[in-house]
């Protein structure tokens, strides 16, 4: 395996147990908010094109232009794992990216 592949995988390994840590403690503290515009710097450096919200499903996508946005947020919570703050703030992401 290359130096590279190796880096890129230390990397999102780090994005998503970063992302995982957050969802069960709560708000992101400043040192998670500093790590978090960090790993930002570092995948754009690197070119590497990272979405969150590529992949959700059709029918949060679906709520949303229904304008059913808490069963949006209680799809998304199933769907992802995330907690309500979490949850509410994705679907609000998403929403304005529509």
């Amino acid at each position: 395996m290359s130096d590279i592949n190796l880096f890129i995988q230390i990397i999102f390994t780090l994005a998503i147990g970063f992302v995982l840590g957050k969802s069960f403690t709560g708000a992101a503290s400043s040192s998670e908010k500093i790590l978090d515009k960090k790993l930002d710097a570092i995948i754009e450096h690197l070119g590497i094109s990272f979405d969150p919200y590529k992949n959700i499903p059709s029918s949060i996508l679906d709520e949303l232009t229904l304008g059913n946005k808490t069963k949006a947020i209680k799809l998304y919570r199933e769907f992802s794992g995330a907690g309500l703050r979490e949850a509410k703030e994705a679907i609000e992401t998403i929403k304005s990216r529509q």
